[in-house]
């Protein structure tokens, strides 16, 4: 599944290379076999990602990565399957169909969403033979690579023994007298991270069947009867409130309930918990002082996130322990995983002090939180591959401009100065990166503590453009986008000569008049309530109205509660499971309530919060902080 330095991900279908044993994923790339010759930039990128996806598993387990592959061969036959029926299948089609045990596909299309429903098309606008022979050829590679991958996962593991041999040495160190006022079971407690549902359910099955295959002189057998149920988010582990009992039982007593003398209500079970980052958020694990990373996510925030379950005030150990398991040095050539985490970590810490996430490394990246005038024109062009292993993500978060102004605020002179500055107060300059003419306007709304921002390109000529609304109507085209705006605004260097002849200074009044207009329009839209309510997918609105005419034996009061609970934007996983439920023939309308309420408790789904409306302002409190003329070199 290797890829070539300077090879495409995908080329269209007359320029494809068959090679064999060699992944084409095609049925991922199918724009790439249109008649009409249109590559979507999106299966490109998801072709790549997949490609890394796949060596991350690895990296992981075997045995996720086994999982994996049945997944794909899966997806793959529903394919074919929708192929031989004329039509393609992509994105959330795809998923839906290859979830569905349906063999009517017009009844089947016909209860799609609509979003799935747009990436269906029709096989003959496709080189339709060709395209199906690559996915066969594809889907045969992959039960190869399954088979390989399933011989593996079921032999010996050496990560998973080296990970046994480390807890056998956590319950040794523990065993041993320590004047730390802690018991033994306290300073065994350890937290056992991943970011895969399957690993989790490999490990603990390992290190499950060490403990108790243990003899009564090895270590290893202070575990025994003391590991907690895995915890994972997906569909198959334990519910909401089975989770929650299981996490007290690990930490009674940061976790769990304290009677009013602050004695934990909960018996103290477990020592060792094994969870996916679905556990990385807002649970007091600071009972236990370890913690193992058994394998590294691509964020290194999930790593600051997994750290602080137990690196939390309230915690009794003198300090906490965390490992981490690092790629084999071969597997991580072609991840440049750690690489990867370092360099991100790096930037993180310039920017905001994130501090030791990776215990023991230190960064060998210098940071300097600017980005190049390449990879400034790739995000004003919207380029995804900025997320590339070499790209920086400064700019990304806008933390590289509170960076740069913060630190030019620490000259007193110049920061009067730019206190000082009028409201209205402009400017213009050169731009190398920008791909066309245009202002960039910050605003101050009312008494609105957050400044917007409004981009409106222009021609060659510093006129404003424009596009047909869906009333076909002609409007200025504004972008709201803050980052689009910043990156539009930026000189890069102090030095930067002013450029702002009287023509484009004349014509900025009339950008403005657009600018402002569309804040006002977006921040009136704004205000009424019914504007804020979330896109719900068909099949969470279809659930909610099957609770609401069949779900009264529950409840006025539950009854609406379920509902709520079901009308929010959940995942592909969770969509999948609800439409199984309602398109189930062999469930009457009320156990189709009961299974709903069951799969709500058992993802932890809430009712979502209604956002705030913002207040009525007068036109007149949109008012112009400060604006910028940016010329684009290239049209000069």
């Amino acid at each position: 599944i290797s890829v070539g330095e300077n090879e495409a991900l995908a080329v269209p279908f007359s320029q494809r290379h068959a090679a064999v044993n060699r992944l084409l994923l095609a049925r991922y790339t199918p724009s790439a076999y249109l008649r009409s010759g249109d590559l979507e930039t999106y299966q490109i990128r998801n072709s790549g990602l997949l490609r890394s996806a796949l060596l991350k598993r690895l990296e992981s387990s075997p045995y996720a990565l086994m999982r994996t592959f049945d997944t794909m061969i899966a997806s793959h036959g529903s394919f074919l399957s929708g192929l031989e029926r004329g039509l393609v299948l992509a994105g959330d089609a795809l998923s839906e169909w290859t979830s569905s045990d349906s063999e009517d596909l017009d009844g089947f299309l016909a209860a799609l969403d609509e979003k799935a429903l747009s990436q269906v098309q029709y096989a003959k606008d496709f080189y339709g033979e060709e395209l199906k022979q690559d996915v066969l050829d594809d889907q045969r590679l992959l039960e190869d690579l399954r088979d390989l991958a399933q011989v593996v996962a079921m032999s010996a593991d050496h990560k998973a023994d080296k990970l046994i041999e480390e807890l056998r040495s956590v319950a040794t160190a523990a065993s041993k007298i320590d004047g730390s006022g802690l018991n033994e079971a306290a300073r065994r407690k350890t937290v056992i991270f991943s970011s895969f549902a399957d690993t989790i359910t490999d490990i603990h099955h390992r290190v499950s069947r060490a403990v108790n295959e243990a003899g009564l002189d090895d270590p290893l057998s202070r575990f025994v009867d003391r590991i907690a149920p895995p915890i994972y988010g997906s569909k198959g582990g334990t519910d909401q409130h089975q989770r929650t009992v299981d996490i007290s039982r690990f930490a009674p007593e940061t976790a769990g309930k304290l009677t009013r003398g602050g004695q934990p209500v909960s018996e103290d079970r477990y020592d060792l918990l094994f969870a996916t980052d679905v556990l990385s958020e807002g649970v007091n694990l600071q009972q236990a002082g370890r913690m193992i990373n058994y394998d590294l996510p691509w964020n290194p925030m999930r790593l600051v996130q997994r750290s602080g379950r137990i690196d939390r005030i309230g915690s009794k150990h003198a300090y906490i322990t965390i490992g981490c398991f690092f790629p084999a040095d071969r597997l991580n050539d072609m991840l440049r995983l750690e690489e990867t985490l370092m360099r991100k970590l790096a930037y993180a810490d310039a920017a905001v002090g994130a501090g030791e996430v990776l215990p023991g490394q230190k960064s060998k990246t210098e940071v300097v939180l600017a980005d190049t005038k390449d990879q400034l024109r790739s995000l004003a062009e919207e380029r995804p591959d900025l997320f590339d292993a070499d790209g920086h993500a400064g700019a990304l978060s806008g933390e590289e401009y509170r960076r740069r102004l913060t630190k030019a605020f620490e000259d007193s002179t110049y920061r009067s100065k730019a206190l000082n500055l009028p409201y209205g107060s402009g400017s213009g300059f050169v731009s190398s990166s920008a791909i066309s003419n245009g202002y960039v306007f910050c605003i101050k709304i009312a008494k609105h503590p957050q400044p917007w921002f409004r981009y409106v390109p222009v021609d060659e000529n510093w006129n404003t453009m424009t596009e047909q609304s869906s009333d076909d109507s002609a409007h200025a085209i504004v972008i709201e986008d803050t980052l689009t705006s910043l990156i539009n605004a930026d000189p890069v260097a102090e030095s930067t000569a002013r450029h702002l002849p009287h023509e484009v200074y004349d014509k900025a009044f009339t950008a403005w008049d657009c600018a402002a207009s569309d804040v006002y329009a977006t921040w009136q839209r704004l205000t009424n309530p019914n504007n804020l309510a979330p896109d719900i997918e068909r099949a969470f609105r279809d659930a909610a109205e099957v609770v609401y005419a069949h779900g009264s034996f529950l409840g006025a009061n539950d009854q609406g509660a379920l509902a709520a609970r079901l009308r929010g934007r959940w995942g592909a996983e969770v969509k999948r499971t609800v439409r199984e439920v309602l398109t189930d023939e062999s469930l009457k309308e009320r156990e189709k309530v009961e299974k709903l309420k069951a799969l709500a408790d058992e993802f932890g789904l809430v009712p979502s919060k209604a956002p705030e409306p913002l207040p009525p302002v007068r036109k007149d409190e949109v008012r112009l902080v400060a604006w910028m003329a940016v010329a684009a070199k290239d049209i000069l």
